[in-house]
Formats: structure tokens, sequence, C-alpha cells
């Protein structure tokens, strides 16, 4: 029986990894279509949950392995050529999500949705328009 848990578990933590990697895959807009979407990433609360969805969010959290949110703390995503990831939603810098960290400047952006990709192409210099 203690297999079939750790197969889940395992299979439940894939389902959240594929989630992160291929956000603009089919499957996952569908996930955002039924669950929603709270700063481009798929709602995690609501109402009409499914048994599997509220499955994949207790492993995200690290319901049942223990005491904290063990994928986020164990798995780190590269930014790479920062096209798939967020300047301030996803945590790209040492492990810091920006809005969080920095949420004066966050709330003074005009483009909160900007990939770092996007981000860089406006310039990091002083004059830069990347604001």
């Amino acid at each position: 029986m203690q297999r079939i848990w750790e197969i889940n578990l395992a299979l439940l933590g894939k389902w959240y990894w594929q989630m992160r990697v291929e956000n603009m895959s089919l499957w996952c807009i569908v996930l955002l279509a039924r669950y929603g979407e709270v700063g481009s990433k798929i709602a995690e609360e609501g109402w009409f949950n499914s048994v599997w969805w509220n499955n994949l969010i207790n492993v995200k959290n690290g319901a049942g392995v223990g005491s904290g949110s063990w994928f986020d703390d164990n798995v780190r995503r590269e930014a790479g050529d920062g096209a798939q990831t967020l300047f301030g939603w996803d945590p790209w810098i040492d492990g810091l999500v920006l809005k969080n960290n920095f949420s004066r400047l966050f709330d003074l952006a005009t483009n909160k949705m900007a990939t770092v990709a996007e981000m860089y192409s406006y310039g990091w210099v002083v004059e830069g328009e990347a604001r």
C-alpha cells in the first residue's frame, strides 16, 4: 500500500513539473480555462476543484511529505533565454519572487506580465525603457 502512495506522489509531482515547464501547451491552456488564472499561473483555490487538482496542489504545497513546500524548495527553474520566465512573478533570481520582495517597484511597473527576455530587450541601463 505504501508503494501506491509513493507512486501517486511521484506522478502528481511530474504533473506539477509539466505544468510549470509546458505552460503554453494545450493541456495547460485547458487547465487555465477550467481553474482560472492568477498572475499568469493556474489558480490553486476555487469552489469547483476536482479531487485530482486538490491532490496536485497538496503535493505542490508539501502535504504529507513533512513541512514546507518540498517541490518548490527542491526544484529550481532556470530562466534560460527568459522567454518563458515572468520577470515579476517567477522565482528566477536566487529563488526570489520580485513582486514579493520589491512590491513597491512591482506596483509601479507598467507591464506586470513582462518576461525576463522582454525586460532585457527594453534595456537594463539607466536610460533604458525597462519599466
